[in-house]
């Protein structure tokens, strides 16, 4: 599944938000990418997820693949934009 949103929240709830969006997309089974301009990292790498830094205002695809992808993608979205 892909699904395209715009980042609102990636900073305000969160004390270390690269690390809880790591711990959020480990909890599925399932593969997890954010993109955003051709760059693609994987969401369970802190280092790739430290590197990619998503802000506030910045569109991202979140990209699952697996047995729980819409449950992942619903999970990653929550996390980034409410």
């Amino acid at each position: 599944m892909k699904k395209s949103v715009i980042v609102s929240n990636a900073y305000e709830n969160h004390d270390n938000p690269a690390a809880e969006l790591v711990q959020c997309a480990c909890t599925f089974d399932c593969k997890v990418e954010i993109e955003h301009d051709s760059v693609v990292v994987n969401a369970k790498s802190i280092m790739g997820l430290m590197a990619f830094n998503p802000v506030e205002g910045m569109t991202v695809n979140i990209i699952t693949t697996g047995v729980d992808e819409e449950q992942a993608i619903n999970a990653i979205e929550e996390f980034l934009c409410k």
